[in-house]
């Protein structure tokens, strides 16, 4: 992979900023927030002794996997990463919907919050604009090449 070239459309960049504040308010929540994730996660992860240092680590973790696949869109323009984030976003959208209409929590809430910000991320991801930038990289890739 190299690196894209040129400037990014502003729904590229839109997508990055959103998906990494998303990030980091998801850090800063369950960082924040350790015993109520504890108790979501060892409903979630089954019989795992849930200790305060392997839930900073979960934490760290999940805010890694975030930013993994906006290195790869927004640094490496890569069109199949688009399609992973949409493919993968797809079950966290249904938990978000689900757990909204369940519960009446303010987790509920701001899962569902969280699941429309990301349908609308999903959205940018496949504008004419993005689309055209990702195809612009791939063919000057495959020029040099040659």
């Amino acid at each position: 992979m190299s690196i894209a070239e040129g400037p990014r459309p502003w729904t590229v960049n839109l997508f990055a900023a959103i998906f990494l504040i998303t990030g980091l308010l998801r850090l800063t929540a369950q960082l924040h927030g350790l015993p109520h994730w504890s108790e979501l996660e060892a409903n979630a992860l089954g019989a795992i002794d849930w200790t305060r240092e392997r839930e900073i680590i979960l934490a760290f973790t999940v805010m890694t996997i975030i930013c993994i696949p906006v290195l790869a869109i927004w640094g490496f323009a890569s069109r199949i990463a688009r399609t992973l984030v949409a493919a993968f976003s797809a079950p966290g959208l249904l938990f978000g919907w689900a757990s909204a209409m369940v519960d009446e929590k303010s987790y509920a809430t701001a899962l569902l919050a969280e699941s429309i910000l990301c349908l609308t991320v999903i959205a940018l991801l496949f504008t004419p604009a993005t689309s055209r930038w990702l195809c612009t990289n791939k063919e000057k890739r495959v020029a040099a090449a040659r």
